[in-house]
């Protein structure tokens, strides 16, 4: 961008960085925590403890959409 435009664009009220940098205003809702029934944990629980083979634990944590970190609370 040239001196001329620069200055043209200031007069306007237009910066290219401006517009780059504009914060957005929406905010994302916050997320809330899953909650998990009595139930369902013993269900996974005890699918957990039936796996024997390799990789079987990890399947069922992703298939479930559940993290390692979850069976050890």
């Amino acid at each position: 961008m040239s001196h001329d435009e620069t200055v043209q664009s200031s007069r306007n009220g237009h910066h290219s960085a401006d517009v780059a940098s504009s914060p957005d205003p929406e905010v994302a809702p916050k997320a809330e925590r899953r909650r998990f029934t009595a139930e369902y944990k013993l269900r996974i629980l005890t699918e957990a403890d039936a796996c024997t083979k390799h990789g079987e634990i990890g399947a069922l944590l992703r298939r479930e959409g559940l993290y390692r970190s979850h069976l050890d609370k």
